[in-house]
């Protein structure tokens, strides 16, 4: 490696100390080793490569802990939100605090800090990891026949994957070569097919063989190493192969970048099944969301649009190094047309602000009356036409808005108007305040068969003529 030391830090939702600041203070453990350190969350377990000085700050959910450490001669007290988890680490080193509190545990080469320092932007935290960083180098260890004893276990746990793996595919090819050949004899046209058919298989099943029985050390090397180098670099944390043929792994930290924006969405544990089936689900929380990730429903099945058709081919031509790497890249992206959740709802500070975000998508008040005309969001994209309750009783008799049917009036449109229903049966016409059939009769009083002879008696109308009539009696 030449120049500095990498010096990697990986984010996490509760970290509020600037990225910067803490790649200036590893940037001394860096020099100091001269081999590269990374600080990433605490999953529960430490992790050795090589090569890397592993930090994982444990991030506990109460605030449970001392409430000052003592270095330097000072008492510098901690935030709440900087609470201590319990780990258990066996035959591991301790860095302690001038009153014998534990600030780290070195195990080989990863320092695990009980205490998250991170949660706050403050002296003491910073203070913390600094002195870690100061103390750590006489302690760690590089050469361990532990780690080399874990990457042989892994190599065989992936040599059986493969090679189950291998015996499905060819198990599945020969059981459809199977069925072609004895569905052969029904027609004409499917035994033109079977026997076009037929070749290409048994092709595919010779040089699956074949490829299994050359397939060795070289090709596992191959996918051991980029599998490696992935958790090495903090991409996976941990990969597991199964005697089925699948595997199950768990990402680093995953954080989106979008419109200028970082999103941490944390880790999450991805499996992939021996039938090629792909299942995502999140290991942290996202409180204002409800779907795992902007682009996985909430069955944990990823919507991979065109990227599909390759991790497909990926997984069934066995090379999980590059299928898990297709992986990692999803869930780093993000795309705005078509995501099962808008990225707004993943930002935990709720500061984003999405351009494309409609802030009535989840309004209980959307399309109501108060929404249509009094909600200060509506710059005239819903009018009443939109209302639910458009042209309904509601809308005539209740609605604060529409009085004296200012803005909607019953008779607009209406299909029945002038009809019997109109002048008989409307709600709204029960005493022919805004319909009768009266208005331009040709008869000066109502015939004996007239349909509207009873109601004009019980509603007490009069048309022109009769009034007129009435008021000279009345006069006699």
């Amino acid at each position: 490696m030449s120049g500095k030391p990498e010096v990697i830090v990986e984010r996490w939702p509760s970290q509020r100390m600037a990225k910067p600041e803490l790649e200036a203070i590893l940037s001394y453990l860096a020099s100091k080793i001269g081999k590269r350190v990374r600080l990433q969350r605490y999953a529960g377990q430490p992790a050795y490569t090589h090569d890397t000085v592993e930090i994982r700050i444990a991030t506990p959910s109460t605030g449970q802990g001392p409430e000052a450490v003592a270095l330097y001669g000072n008492e510098l007290h901690l935030d709440r939100s900087q609470g201590t988890a319990t780990v258990d680490l066996q035959s591991c080193r301790q860095i302690l605090d001038e009153a014998s509190t534990a600030l780290a545990l070195v195990d080989r080469n990863c320092i695990v800090i009980p205490i998250d320092v991170t949660a706050s932007d403050n002296e003491a935290g910073r203070a913390i990891l600094a002195y870690i960083c100061k103390k750590a180098p006489e302690l760690l260890e590089f050469d361990s026949q532990d780690l080399v004893e874990e990457l042989e276990r892994l190599k065989q746990s992936m040599r059986a994957c493969y090679l189950e793996a291998f015996k499905k595919h060819i198990a599945e090819r020969e059981r459809e070569l199977a069925i072609v050949e004895g569905n052969s004899h029904r027609a004409y046209r499917e035994l033109f097919e079977a026997e076009r058919k037929k070749p290409v298989l048994n092709a595919e099943i010779e040089a699956m063989k074949k490829s299994l029985s050359s397939w060795g050390d070289e090709a596992l090397d191959k996918q051991l190493t980029s599998i490696t180098s992935m958790k090495g670099t903090g991409v996976y944390e941990h990969v597991t192969f199964r005697e089925n043929g699948g595997l199950e792994a768990t990402t680093g930290e995953i954080v989106i970048e979008h419109d200028d924006f970082e999103f941490p969405l944390g880790r999450y544990w991805v499996e992939v099944a021996s039938d090629g089936q792909v299942a995502i689900r999140n290991l942290d929380d996202h409180p204002r969301a409800s779907h795992p990730h902007p682009h996985v429903g909430t069955d944990f099945r990823p919507c991979l649009g065109t990227a599909g058709a390759d991790l497909a081919q990926l997984i069934g031509r066995t090379r999980f190094a590059e299928a898990l790497t297709l992986i990692h890249n999803f869930l780093c992206s993000y795309n705005s047309e078509n995501p099962f959740e808008k990225i707004s709802r993943f930002d935990p500070t709720g500061m984003y602000e999405d351009p494309d975000e409609d802030p009535c998508e989840d309004c209980d008040d959307r399309c109501t009356p108060y929404c249509v005309n009094s909600c200060s969001q509506n710059e005239a994209y819903y009018s009443c036409s939109d209302c639910c309750y458009y042209r309904t009783e509601y809308c005539y008799a209740d609605c604060e808005y529409n009085e004296d049917y200012d803005l909607i009036h019953p008779c607009d449109d209406c299909p029945k108007l002038g009809s019997p229903y109109c002048y008989l049966h409307c709600p709204f016409n029960q005493e022919w305040e805004l319909q009768n059939p009266c208005d331009g009769c040709e008869y000066e009083s109502c015939e004996e068969d007239c349909p509207y002879r009873a109601k004009k008696e019980e509603v007490g109308y009069e048309n022109t003529e009769e009034r007129v009539s009435h008021e000279a009696s009345q006069g006699d």
